[in-house]
């Protein structure tokens, strides 16, 4: 059995890339935005984030494909002229 001991420890399903960079989505008040992170020891569940993220800070565990395309729409606008 493997125990990652840290004080920031995560689902690798919370991890997403996001222009090159690893990224975990967290909250903030205006919604959800990518910040990257730098990632230590880890198993075949859970990654241990070095940097990037506090004890406490709100994310998204699984799912943030979804707010990956939302952020890739928006950068390039709503360009549909439907």
């Amino acid at each position: 059995v493997n125990k990652i001991e840290s004080p920031v420890v995560v689902p690798k399903t919370a991890l997403e890339y996001v222009e090159d960079n690893i990224s975990i989505f967290i909250r903030t008040n205006e919604g959800f935005k990518p910040v990257n992170v730098q990632l230590g020891k880890t198993n075949d569940k859970y990654v241990e984030i070095i940097s990037g993220l506090v004890v406490g800070q709100e994310y998204v565990s699984a799912g943030g494909f979804t707010l990956k395309a939302e952020l890739a729409k928006d950068s390039l606008g709503d360009g549909h002229d439907h």
